[in-house]
């Protein structure tokens, strides 16, 4: 399994779920967001970040996975037993060696350059097409568009 951690906006998602499927894809292997970061509402409660991407027709499998690499120690314990490699992204550069990674593996960085998934960049622009069907509120709002003179 290919676990991501999730965090950020949009365009940190994008990043971290390319990585995610190249290394799913290379693997054979199932790809999974942890979601535990978003949704978290500060003391006002307003929602720091959301998962935004249900935009795409994204295969994948959503879930809580802090109790692998939580805050505790028994979520490391967790972690150990059922052989996930913690794999943290050192700087904003470049790593080459994550493109060879095999196993269980819980990704967490913001891998913001396109070398991580430029081997499988058609795949990539297949999941990001924009699902077919408007929700209700954006339908009215289409609606709106049309009957005005728009830009």
């Amino acid at each position: 399994m290919i676990i991501v951690k999730l965090q950020g906006g949009l365009g940190n998602q994008l990043f971290q779920f390319a990585i995610g499927k190249y290394l799913s894809v290379k693997n054979n292997d199932t790809l999974i967001f942890d979601n535990s970061f978003l949704n978290i509402t500060d003391a006002t409660g307003y929602t720091l970040r959301n998962y935004e991407l249900g935009i795409f027709p994204i295969v994948s499998v959503i879930q809580n996975e802090e109790k692998y690499f939580g805050k505790t120690r028994w979520s490391r314990i967790r972690a150990k037993f059922a052989r996930i490699k913690y794999v943290g992204e050192r700087s904003f550069k470049f790593m080459p060696e994550i493109l060879d990674l095999s196993g269980n593996l819980y990704l967490e960085g913001f891998w913001q350059t396109e070398k991580y998934f430029l081997s499988i960049e058609n795949s990539i622009k297949k999941d990001l097409t924009f699902l077919p069907s408007l929700n209700v509120v954006n339908a009215k709002i289409a609606q709106q568009i049309n009957l005005c003179n728009a830009v």
